[in-house]
């Protein structure tokens, strides 16, 4: 096993994708049920299965091709992000994701979409937040083709159209949303108010 090259994985997509590769494990080895860490309000707020709230991101599924090519895809669109973007700013990249999570979980708790993990979701909210801070990039798709980073939000969209899935039409709709908005809050507001909510390393640090 190539330990050498998991080792230049950067640190966060590190610790991110370890934890999904052993939630897929014990999944796929029957020591945890798929239904244990499924997102629902109902059991978040009236049962307290709080853990609910996490463990949801970090499921892809049975061992398969599927969570394979998924959590490739994870690793490329992360370790794209925070290794150029958030370089030297770990903790900057954490409080990032964490504002992504918390998003999609507000759209979920209010029916805007209505699936039970919110991980790929949270993938792709990245790849629209991958394809606006580094557009020039090119990203290769599951190992099949290789396009422009900034054409990825429109890839998956028509992916969806021509399939004919409405219902990730509009889950696509609103992953693209998430990554706007965290693109926003990134580049755009802090230019408006010199403000960086989501540039807090250096307060940790101090």
């Amino acid at each position: 096993m190539d330990f050498e090259f998991f080792r230049t994985i950067p640190l966060v997509t590190r610790t991110f994708l370890l934890l999904s590769v052993a939630s897929v494990m014990l999944v796929s080895f029957g020591v945890v049920h798929p239904v244990e860490v499924v997102f629902s309000p109902l059991l978040v707020f009236q049962e307290r299965q709080y853990w609910r709230l996490i463990t949801n991101f970090f499921y892809f599924g049975h061992l398969d091709l599927n969570s394979i090519l998924e959590l490739h895809w994870l690793c490329v669109v992360s370790s794209g992000i925070e290794l150029q973007y958030f370089r030297r700013r770990k903790v900057d990249y954490c409080i990032t994701l964490f504002a992504g999570m918390s998003l999609l979980l507000i759209f979920r708790c209010l029916r805007v979409v209505d699936t039970p993990y919110l991980s790929f979701s949270l993938c792709n909210a990245l790849a629209y937040l991958f394809s606006r801070l580094m557009p020039e990039q090119e990203a290769n798709i599951f190992l099949l083709v290789t396009i422009p980073v900034r054409l990825l939000p429109l890839f998956f969209l028509a992916i969806a159209i021509i399939f004919d899935m409405q219902r990730s039409i509009r889950l696509i709709v609103v992953e693209n949303l998430v990554g706007h908005i965290l693109w926003y809050f990134l580049e755009i507001f802090p230019c408006i108010t010199r403000v960086h909510p989501l540039r807090l390393q250096e307060m940790f640090m101090q």
